[in-house]
C-alpha cells in the first residue's frame, strides 16, 4: 500500500508542482479544429483529443519536474510557444495544419525563396494578428507563473485540489490510452496507409503536437518511397527499350479524368445525353468503349502513383518499386509531355504533397518528361488550349502526351463555364426519375455534376480535334468514380478500406475509352481490331502501362504480355481494391443474392 501511495504521489508531482505549466502547455498545443470536431464527430472524439493534449502537456511537465532546472523549463516553454506561433500562422494565413508538405517546402527552399517568403508573408500585416495572439497568450502564462504559488494556496484553501487532481488524472489516463493509436501509425510504412490513418483514426492529427508527429513520420516514409522510386527510374533510364516499328511515328495521348462516375455517362446507359460527342465518335467507328474497368483506389494521389508507373498490384509490385512508364517511353525515343491541371491545386494538402513529391521530384523529372506545363487553369478547356499553344509545330516524330484534367472534381459547379452554351446544361427538374425523392438541393448537385460531365465531353472533343490529323491514339480514363446520390442520400467518396458492392460500383468503376484518328485506323488495322476485341476484358488501371507499351511498339523488360489486354496471351488478374477487397468476388456475391 505504501508503494502504491508513493507511486501515485510521484505520478501526481507534475500536476501539483507544475500545474500552471501543464495548463499553459495544453493551451499552447493548439487545436483549432476542436470545436468543429465536437460538432462533427461528437463529444467522445472531442474529449479524446483534448485528453491527448493534456497527456502531451503532462509528459512535458513530468520531464521538467525530473530535470528540475530553470533553463530546461524555459526551453520547453520556448518550443511550445514556437509550435503555437507556427500553427497559428498556418491556420490564419493558409487554413492548414503543420504537415509533411511544410517539411518538404523547408527542405527544398533556397535562401532567395526564404527571403521572399519572409517579405511576403511573415512581415505582412495580417501576420501581426498571429504575433499579437502569441503575445497575449505568453503574457497571460507569465502572469500565471509569477503568481503560481499564490494560486496553489488559494486552490488548497477552497479544497479544490482533490477535484482538480481527479479530473486531470482521468484526462491523462484517457490521453495515454488515445496515444496508443500512434502505434498503428508507426506500423505503417507507406504514405497511403499513413494518410488513411490520418483520415480515419479518431485521434489523428488536429492538435499541433499530433500533427508534428504525423508530419515527421509521413515525411520520412515519403522520402524512403521517393528514393526507391528514383532508383527504379534511374535503372529504367539505362535499361534496353527498343521499338518494334522504328519508322512508325505514332502519337499516344493519355488523358486522365477526375471523379467520373461512369453511371452518369450516356456511353454507359445514363438517360441524360452527357456524352453526345463521344457517342458520335463511337458511332463513326473511331471510339472504343471498354465496359469492365476498375480503379484500385478512390483517391487521386494513390491511384496515380500506381497508374503512372509499371506497378502491378496483383503481383505485389507497388509504385515505389517501379519506374514511371514515361521514363521507358523517353528511353525508347519518344518526346514526353505532361500537362497537369491539378499540379497547383491544394499543393500543401497531404494528398497533394505525397503525389507531387513523386511526380515532380527534381531527379525524376529529367528522366520522365521533356515538357511540363507551368500553370494550372480554372477550366480544362484552357489547359488543352495552353498545350496546343506550346505544342504547335513541335509534335513531330513519336510523342507521348499526358493530360491530367480537373474533370468533375468537387465542386462540380466550378468545372464548367456557366455562360458558354455549346454543351448541355442540365437542371434539377431533368435529373433521372430515381432522384425525385431527393431534396431540391441534392437534385441540383446531380444536375451540376451531369453538366460538368457534358463539359468534359466537350473537352475530350477538343483533344480529338487537336490530334485528328496525326497518326494518333487517345486513351481516356478517370482516376476513380464518385457517388452522386446514386443509391443513398450522399455525394463524394468514403474512406473505408472495406467497402460494399454499391460503393465499389459508383466509386471504383471508371469509364475507359480509346479513340483513334482516321490516319491511325488506316495504318494500323490489326491494332484497331485488337482494341475492338478487348472492350469487354476485365481490367484494372494499373495495367494501363502495358496497353500503352503495346500501342507504342515498345520492347522492354517492363512489358508483361499477360497483363496487356490487347495481347493474345492476356490473363485477367485478381482485381483487389484498397489492398483488401476482391472486386470480382464482391460483385459476384451481390449478383448471386439478387438471383436468390
Amino acid at each position: 500500500m505504501n508503494a502504491l501511495r508513493w507511486l501515485l504521489k510521484w505520478l501526481a508531482k507534475p500536476i501539483i508542482q507544475e500545474g500552471v505549466m501543464l495548463v499553459s502547455l495544453v493551451v499552447l498545443f493548439a487545436d483549432y479544429n476542436w470545436y468543429h470536431e465536437l460538432q462533427e464527430r461528437g463529444y467522445w472524439v472531442a474529449w479524446l483529443r483534448l485528453s491527448l493534449r493534456v497527456f502531451y502537456a503532462y509528459l512535458a511537465t513530468w520531464l521538467v519536474v525530473i530535470v528540475n532546472r530553470r533553463w530546461f523549463k524555459l526551453m520547453i516553454y520556448t518550443l511550445a510557444t514556437l509550435l503555437f506561433v507556427v500553427e497559428s500562422f498556418l491556420q490564419l494565413r493558409f487554413h492548414m495544419d503543420v504537415g509533411p508538405a511544410m517539411f518538404r517546402l523547408i527542405a527544398e527552399t533556397n535562401p532567395q525563396e526564404s527571403r521572399e517568403f519572409i517579405t511576403n508573408f511573415v512581415m505582412a500585416r495580417p501576420t501581426i494578428k498571429v504575433f499579437a495572439l502569441a503575445a497575449v497568450v505568453v503574457g497571460e502564462i507569465a502572469i500565471a507563473e509569477r503568481y503560481r504559488h499564490t494560486l496553489a494556496q488559494w486552490i488548497q484553501r477552497i479544497r479544490l485540489q482533490p477535484v482538480l487532481l481527479s479530473v486531470m488524472a482521468v484526462m491523462v489516463g484517457c490521453g495515454a490510452w488515445a496515444s496508443l493509436s500512434f502505434v498503428d501509425l508507426f506500423s505503417y510504412h507507406t504514405t497511403e496507409r499513413a494518410n488513411r490513418w490520418c483520415d480515419l483514426d479518431p485521434v489523428a492529427p488536429n492538435d499541433v503536437v499530433s500533427s508534428l508527429i504525423f508530419a515527421l513520420h509521413d515525411f520520412d516514409i515519403s522520402n524512403q518511397e521517393t528514393s526507391r522510386s528514383m532508383q527504379s527510374n534511374i535503372l529504367a533510364s539505362q535499361e534496353r527499350a527498343t521499338l518494334l516499328h522504328p519508322s512508325d511515328s505514332v502519337t499516344l495521348v493519355v488523358v486522365i479524368g477526375e471523379s467520373f462516375n461512369k453511371h452518369h455517362s450516356s456511353l454507359y446507359g445514363y438517360p441524360l445525353p452527357t456524352n453526345p460527342r463521344l457517342a458520335l465518335e463511337r458511332d463513326r467507328g473511331n471510339l472504343m468503349v471498354f465496359s469492365d474497368v476498375v480503379s484500385p483506389f478512390n483517391k487521386t494521389s494513390t491511384v496515380l502513383k500506381e497508374v503512372m508507373t509499371t506497378s502491378n498490384l496483383a503481383d505485389g509490385i507497388t509504385w515505389d518499386q517501379s519506374p514511371m512508364f514515361s521514363t521507358i517511353f523517353k528511353r525508347a525515343g519518344y518526346q514526353v509531355w505532361l500537362w497537369d491541371n491539378q499540379r497547383h491545386d491544394s499543393p500543401l494538402a497531404t494528398f497533394a504533397f505525397t503525389l507531387n513529391a513523386f511526380l515532380y521530384n527534381p531527379q525524376i523529372v529529367p528522366l520522365a518528361y521533356d515538357k511540363l506545363n507551368e500553370q494550372s487553369f480554372a477550366l480544362d478547356s484552357e489547359l488543352v488550349q495552353d498545350f496546343e499553344q506550346h505544342a504547335q509545330d513541335h509534335l513531330t516524330g513519336r510523342n507521348l502526351v499526358m493530360l491530367h484534367l480537373m474533370g468533375q472534381h468537387f465542386d462540380a459547379r466550378e468545372r464548367y463555364p456557366h455562360k458558354r452554351l455549346d454543351f448541355n446544361h442540365f437542371t434539377a427538374n431533368e435529373v433521372p426519375q430515381q432522384a425525385i425523392a431527393l431534396s431540391e438541393d441534392a437534385r441540383t448537385h446531380i444536375a451540376n455534376y451531369d453538366t460538368a460531365t457534358a463539359f468534359n465531353d466537350l473537352v475530350m472533343k477538343m483533344i480529338f480535334d487537336l490530334f485528328s490529323n496525326h497518326n494518333a491514339v487517345v486513351v481516356y480514363f478517370a482516376d476513380h468514380g464518385e457517388e452522386v446520390y446514386d443509391w443513398r442520400d450522399f455525394i463524394s467518396r468514403t474512406d473505408n478500406m472495406r467497402i460494399n458492392a454499391q460503393e465499389a460500383k459508383y466509386q471504383y468503376e471508371v469509364p475507359f475509352v480509346i479513340w483513334c484518328s482516321d490516319r491511325y485506323i488506316s495504318q494500323h488495322p490489326q491494332e484497331v481490331a485488337q482494341m475492338q476485341q478487348a472492350t469487354s476484358q476485365p481490367l484494372m488501371l494499373d495495367q494501363v502501362c502495358q496497353l500503352l507499351f503495346h500501342l507504342g511498339g515498345i520492347q522492354s523488360p517492363y512489358y508483361q504480355a499477360q497483363h496487356d489486354p490487347l495481347s493474345a496471351t492476356f490473363k485477367p488478374s485478381k482485381r483487389i481494391l484498397n489492398y483488401v477487397v476482391d472486386y470480382d468476388s464482391l460483385m459476384s456475391q451481390r449478383d448471386s443474392l439478387r438471383i436468390k
